[in-house]
């Protein structure tokens, strides 16, 4: 019998006619194993679990030899730092990119499941809330597919922000308890787990290379434990990681149900209400939480390869989606202070060709800033660092550029600490999220840093990701593209360009409006 197809489903080949038989096989197999019962037994959401467990089987081979080749090659490696994040519903993305798709809904339909309701089981992750997370989404999406060694870091909410609903007329908001049903896509890294130490009290002591050396007092510390979610790439067997943060007390310590309730609510919703100190405080305590996390996790696994810090550019990237993670500068640069035991000099310079940003505002009224006290009584040992990074800007350009612009720019003023020019100045790149943002960035909310560092400054318009937007969204669609201009399209973006020649084809413009509809 002829070879019609080859399929590679976590390292199998799958041949002809026999992938379909196959992956019923599995299937049965996977809601037997899970649910004890037979397929037909399960309820639509007991199906989607199984269907979802098998497909993360399928992968899993790929997602550890992705890692493994990483760490082999030593190839340099981008962390994505973002509060939100957007991935949307995976099943189709995943089997999409696994290049399983049409298989495994030819397995479904013969099984006789209802395929739209089956994939409408699975809930949306309450990550993010809007062009900020879609935006951090796309870009692990694209370096997946690209091949490149591309991870996200953020924090892993119990609730999304809120879902609406109207009842008897009226809008009403429910809480997004998107978590109540397992997440099949996570796996927990309980042996990845790091502590964030908030507040008590930190004094500098000389120690013996002439340094000085933090000690710290009656700190409120919580472990960050990961959770790590597989980003498929597209028929290349590259499979990311984007990581998320949970809070969980520590082990072995004393709690009480307030300190627990304290620590829980880190990660509990996304955007708690700051229309308050309260509030305010646990939305710094958030920031910090993911990035010292994500800080610490980055530098743990790069000393498994290398002992010296000063490589460490080379090897790592760490983005900064807006300013919420904006304390990496600080976060980074207490890591190879205080435990890599560098110069100030020499970490200043690791920090800024390590981490790069991007401003999504234009708005100087909103750019995040924190009061100085409460950036120094939740953080301490940050704030001792954030004014050392005040005082030494101050003190290199003041000369060059006069006291007014460096007053009007400079990290800490007038009693706040101001995140979007703290990643300015520790950052050596910037941009906007399109040619106009960029530009306007230059001449109006970030002029003065502009000034100061030209070079930095450059622009990454957004894009989408044409595979979850047409290939997923309308299947119809995609198949009416690939009649007219055949398929290199769903890999390659630009090849959509010859579909211009149909733009006064009359039956073509008629079946297109068809497809949309269909939707």
């Amino acid at each position: 019998m002829a070879l019609v197809a080859t399929y590679f489903f976590g390292g199998s080949l799958f041949y002809g006619i026999n992938e379909k038989k196959r992956f019923i096989a599995d299937f049965q197999a996977e809601a037997l194993h899970l649910f004890a019962d037979s397929l037909e037994n399960l309820s639509p959401m007991q199906q989607y679990q199984a269907l979802a467990f098998l497909v993360k089987g399928y992968y899993a081979k790929d997602w550890a030899q992705t890692k493994a080749d990483y760490d082999h090659h030593q190839q340099k490696q981008v962390y994505y730092f973002s509060i939100e994040f957007l991935p949307g519903r995976l099943l189709a993305s995943n089997l999409l990119n696994l290049g399983i798709k049409d298989t495994v809904e030819a397995g479904l339909k013969q099984l006789d499941i209802d395929i739209p309701d089956l994939y409408a089981q699975e809930g949306d992750p309450g990550l993010g809330n809007g062009g900020l997370g879609r935006l951090a989404s796309a870009f692990l999406d694209s370096m997946a597919a690209d091949g490149m060694a591309g991870n996200g870091n953020g924090i892993r909410y119990q609730y999304g922000l809120f879902k609406q609903r109207f009842v008897d007329g009226y809008q009403v908001e429910l809480p997004d308890d998107w978590l109540r049903d397992p997440y099949v896509w996570e796996t927990r890294k309980e042996n990845r787990a790091v502590i964030v130490r908030f507040g008590g009290s930190v004094y500098l002591t000389p120690c013996d290379n002439g340094g000085l050396e933090p000690v710290y007092q009656d700190t409120d510390d919580v472990l960050a434990v990961p959770y790590d979610i597989a980003m498929v790439g597209h028929h290349n067997h590259m499979v990311n990681t984007m990581r998320l943060w949970s809070a969980e007390p520590v082990p072995g310590h004393a709690h009480s149900l307030a300190e627990k309730s304290r620590i829980n609510a880190i990660t509990q919703i996304l955007y708690p209400d700051d229309s308050d100190t309260a509030g305010q405080e646990l939305r710094l305590r958030q920031e910090y939480f993911f990035t010292s996390a994500g800080i610490q996790s980055i530098i743990t696994h790069y000393r498994r390869f290398h002992q010296d810090l000063h490589l460490l550019p080379n090897f790592v990237a760490i983005h900064i989606n807006d300013t919420h993670p904006a304390m990496a500068v600080l976060e980074l640069m207490r890591v190879l202070l205080d435990d890599g035991g560098l110069s100030w000099e020499e970490a200043w310079q690791i920090t800024v060709q390590t981490l790069s940003y991007t401003n999504h505002t234009l708005m100087a009224e909103a750019l995040e800033t924190w009061p100085e006290e409460m950036f120094a009584r939740l953080m301490p040992r940050l704030y001792q660092i954030a004014q050392e990074v005040d005082h030494r800007f101050r003190q290199t350009y003041t000369p060059r550029f006069g006291g007014e612009l460096i007053q009007r720019c400079a990290p800490i003023a007038d009693g706040y600490l101001r995140m979007a020019y703290l990643a300015v100045i520790g950052s050596h790149a910037v941009n906007g999220v399109a040619k106009i943002h960029s530009e306007l960035l230059k001449s109006s909310v970030l002029k003065d840093l502009y000034t100061i560092f030209p070079e930095r400054f450059n622009n990454k318009t957004n894009g989408i990701t044409p595979r979850r937007w047409v290939q997923v969204a309308n299947p119809e669609l995609s198949e009416l593209i690939d009649s007219a201009i055949d398929t290199g399209w769903r890999s390659d973006p630009s090849l959509l360009v010859p579909l211009a020649a149909h733009l006064h084809d009359e039956k073509f413009l008629k079946a297109l409006h068809t497809a949309k509809k269909s939707q």
